[in-house]
């Protein structure tokens, strides 16, 4: 399945093209026993690559490290640690990560970066997560808008649509569709009904993994939880389903009217163009503070719930969402540019 390709807003490109490269911060170990609510904190993450990934900050001894647990790249059981800077907004810089930033909600939500190798080239690469992962499959029973990235070559495949949990221990998705509406796109987007629906069953792996399994192949592992009162779905993409690339990451938000109360304050994300930033949210407008640590006056609008309940549009090209749950996600070009991020306590 050719999945939908969507332009990028140029105000937004300019910002990212302030982007710049540089080293990583390496050490050796095992990752330490995970904790809650205290420091340090282990979380569940899924890296925007497609890794499995055992992240763990201290933020009084302001330290990190992490350990890739599952790999499509031969990185299983890398280790990696460092120091960390506070910053002034209350994130935290990765000493020696140029591009990385790090921010742990006091929800146990996490957006942290790793710094790998992968296929021969040096990325720093976002990575979201929670030190709360769902042991039971209830707290995940919900519909999500999602978006999802995979590189299946150096060319990266982009997609969105509705993904669903059930009691049952099912699960259906429409790719550029939303479930609400029989797997139709809103508002003209993908009609008539165009969406690639998919459906499976969820086994669980324990350690508040979930494999996604329909028919005889596996789509990935799922990690659910809950932040902002919703549910959060993070799926690293690892198998051969029709129309799903691999390897790659699913991210999504329980579906809901963009809730502009809850959305609108200050907000940091993450790229696969090696760019962290920070911004502000006023109802339907971004307002760009900082791209890699630099200042930014770049501003942009976007159309709430449009092209269906809970995405946003920025001028009819990029998708994404902000979701009441704390996560924030976004795609479009150039580049098939994909952002992942979560809302500042």
């Amino acid at each position: 399945m050719k999945t939908r390709v969507l332009r990028y807003v140029a105000a937004l490109a300019a910002a990212v093209a302030l982007a710049a490269c540089g080293g990583g911060n390496s050490g050796n170990g095992a990752a330490p026993a995970t904790t809650s609510g205290a420091s340090p904190t282990t979380y569940a993450a899924v890296a925007l690559a497609g890794e499995m990934v055992s992240y763990t900050i201290d933020t009084a001894q302001l330290t990190y490290r992490y350990t890739i647990t599952a790999s499509q790249y031969g990185l299983a059981g890398v280790t990696r640690s460092g120091n960390l800077v506070r910053n002034a907004d209350g994130t935290y810089a990765p000493v020696g990560m140029v591009n990385g930033l790090v921010v742990a909600r006091r929800d146990g939500l996490l957006l942290g970066a790793i710094r790998e190798s992968f296929d021969g080239n040096l990325k720093t690469v976002p990575v979201i997560g929670t030190a709360n992962p769902a042991a039971a499959l209830d707290p995940g029973v919900a519909t999500y808008d999602y978006t999802l990235l995979a590189c299946p070559t150096a060319l990266c495949e982009q997609g969105y649509g509705t993904f669903r949990v059930d009691a049952g221990g099912t699960w259906g998705m429409c790719v550029t569709g939303n479930l609400a509406s029989g797997c139709c796109g809103d508002q003209g987007v993908g009609n008539p009904c165009t969406g690639m629906y998919l459906s499976g069953t969820l086994n669980p792996l324990g350690a508040g993994q979930w494999q996604l399994v329909s028919g005889s192949g596996v789509m990935g592992n799922a990690l659910v939880f809950h932040a902002g009162g919703r549910s959060v779905l993070v799926v690293d993409i690892t198998g051969t389903l029709p129309g799903i690339y691999s390897p790659g990451m699913l991210i999504g938000s329980t579906q809901q009217l963009y809730d502009a109360t809850q959305a609108n304050g200050s907000w940091a994300s993450a790229s696969t163009s090696v760019t962290w930033s920070t911004f502000t949210v006023d109802y339907t407008d971004i307002a760009y503070l900082t791209v890699d640590g630099a200042p930014s006056t770049v501003t942009v609008h976007f159309t709430a719930n449009y092209p269906y309940a809970g995405f946003a549009s920025w001028q009819g090209s990029t998708v994404g969402f902000l979701a009441s749950s704390g996560v924030y996600a976004a795609q479009g070009l150039p580049g098939r540019y994909t952002e992942i991020g979560v809302k500042l306590d």
